[in-house]
């Protein structure tokens, strides 16, 4: 407290102690303490944000609330800590390692294992059901059987249901309806996409119609 002119009332003043600033006239002061920006003071931040490239906040400054600050990771990151914990789902967010539409371009759904900044690059583009297949940090190579899964290019039912082998020479799932029914042994013939048409030459082979 000080009074500057003692021959005037009411013009004392009161000062916040250090490390917290402030003043009033004939009143008790308001005193500040932000606990990001100054350099020592025991429940400051110091360089605990600042080291971790990360943002200091100090949510209520009034100097009788301490230790209330907090670290903020710097977008795209998200955490909040002392120091914070960052993460980024590199699936959602847009960043220099991020999946972007490498995935969803490719009609394949994005998957971030490990969500923490220390783990870049590791988005992983996955094949939808029911086609399988997976690649770390790019566009999956797709595979479809259609000789065995269940898809409206395949065959489902129409090979097995026809006694006849079904084959599917190529199971890219860009390639599609390119699977074949293919007659049993001693039955020969094939076909694309459809029930093959089955030959058998009796006089050739051994079967119970045979020759």
């Amino acid at each position: 407290c000080a009074e500057p002119n003692k021959r005037v009332s009411r013009d004392w003043t009161c000062t916040c102690a250090a490390p917290a600033t402030g003043s009033a006239t004939a009143a008790p002061a308001s005193c500040v303490l932000d606990e990001c920006t100054h350099p020592s003071c025991t429940s400051c931040a110091k360089t605990t944000c600042s080291g971790a490239s990360q943002d200091c906040s100090d949510p209520n400054t009034d100097a009788a609330v301490l230790n209330d600050w907090t670290c903020t990771c710097q977008a795209p990151l998200s955490g909040s800590g002392k120091p914070a914990a960052c993460t980024i789902d590199e699936c959602t967010k847009t960043c220099g390692t991020c999946a972007g539409t490498e995935c969803s371009a490719a009609d394949q759904d994005c998957d971030d294992p490990d969500t923490s900044d220390a783990a870049l690059s590791n988005w992983v583009c996955r094949c939808r059901a029911p086609a399988t297949g997976d690649l770390v940090a790019g566009a999956a190579t797709c595979v479809l059987n259609e000789c065995t899964e269940t898809c409206g290019t395949c065959a489902m039912t129409t090979c097995s249901g026809s006694d006849q082998d079904c084959n599917d020479p190529n199971d890219l799932l860009a390639v599609a309806q390119d699977w074949e029914c293919v007659c049993r042994a001693p039955s020969t013939g094939s076909a694309t996409a459809a029930t093959a048409s089955c030959t058998i030459e009796e006089c050739s082979y051994t079967c119970a119609t045979c020759a």
